[in-house]
């Protein structure tokens, strides 16, 4: 889930109880906030008051953001730098520390692993090939909220064989929220008015109801990876490449997240689905945080909840549209 991504993707104000913004994609106020942290803690402050440039500051407890036109209540996106690294993204996240502190540990039979589907465009032989360069579950501390995060940190790469000629190949994840009752999946309620209109939650028979494209709110665009932070685009001759770190709050339970995420070579406008991967993650009764599901479903072409949650996020005013062909 976009990373402010608790989840959406990914990075979550939602699954978290109201206790604050909950990561997944990052806010560029959030991580100015954790890096004057940092800085305070380490001992640069001066007087109690943290300089986070471009006139914000931290005095005490409290942020105060500057005059700075970009920072407004829609939350825009992390400023993020030029050809982030996985291991850059899990230091800036917070990851790095967790996973050598074996608070996040890797998912066995997932991390490292490849998962193709076969048959894309139209190819008999087309392969996609869905590898998870990284893969861990448990514990991170988001430093934005001063809490505790529990879910998944994954890096997925997509490399296409065989599929023909593919010169703009891009991630469209959807996602859905889901509890379990008497041992079964149910779809829940995302939380948020945003959410639950791109989910279509108001309307009991809508198609995949609960699934949505993902991304912060204030999003416009239906691409998952917006800068090389979250990952990159591709071709047929180049790998794509998606990094989430979806999660709740450790107190959270009985709660997870689905995730669909679909690679789409788009020519002329429109998107043709080549592929999807199925994963995500699942906190159970006791706290306890998994792999969900526990291996990875690849899927040639593309699957409803996508369709669906497109053809959604199309319908909605102001949205650049994914525009997937039927």
């Amino acid at each position: 889930m976009k990373t402010r991504r608790t989840g959406d993707g990914a990075h979550d104000n939602g699954g978290a109880g109201g206790g604050g913004v909950a990561p997944g994609k990052q806010t560029r106020v959030q991580a100015r906030y954790g890096d004057a942290v940092q800085r305070k803690e380490a001992g640069d402050a001066t007087g109690g008051e943290v300089d986070l440039g471009g006139g914000a500051r931290i005095e005490g407890a409290t942020l105060f953001s500057g005059p700075d036109d970009k920072l407004d209540e829609t939350v825009p996106p992390v400023a993020t730098p030029e050809k982030t690294t996985d291991a850059e993204y899990e230091e800036s996240m917070g990851i790095k520390k967790s996973i050598a502190d074996k608070k996040m540990l890797p998912v066995e039979g997932v991390h490292g692993a490849s998962f193709t589907a076969t048959g894309c465009a139209g190819k008999k032989d087309g392969k996609v090939t869905f590898t998870f360069d990284r893969a861990y579950v448990g514990d991170y501390e988001y430093a934005a909220a001063g809490k505790t995060v529990r879910g998944v940190h994954v890096s997925i790469s997509a490399a296409l064989k065989d599929c023909g000629e593919h010169k703009d190949v891009k991630f469209v994840q959807v996602l859905r929220n889901f509890t379990k009752k008497d041992g079964k999946v149910v779809t829940a309620d995302p939380g948020y008015a945003k959410r639950r209109e791109r989910s279509g939650w108001s309307d009991d028979k809508a198609p995949s109801r609960g699934w949505r494209v993902d991304g912060l709110d204030s999003d416009t665009s239906p691409f998952y990876v917006s800068g090389d932070f979250y990952g990159n685009h591709g071709s047929d001759a180049k790998a794509l490449k998606l990094r989430d770190t979806p999660g709740n709050w450790s107190t959270d339970r009985n709660v997870g997240k689905e995730f669909r995420t679909c690679a789409v070579s788009y020519a002329g406008g429109k998107g043709t689905v080549l592929a999807c991967i199925d994963w995500g993650y699942y906190i159970d009764d006791a706290g306890a945080a998994t792999f969900y599901p526990a291996k990875p479903v690849a899927t040639a072409g593309a699957v409803k909840e996508l369709t669906d949650a497109a053809t959604r996020w199309d319908g909605m005013e102001g949205n650049d549209k994914a525009n997937l062909v039927p």
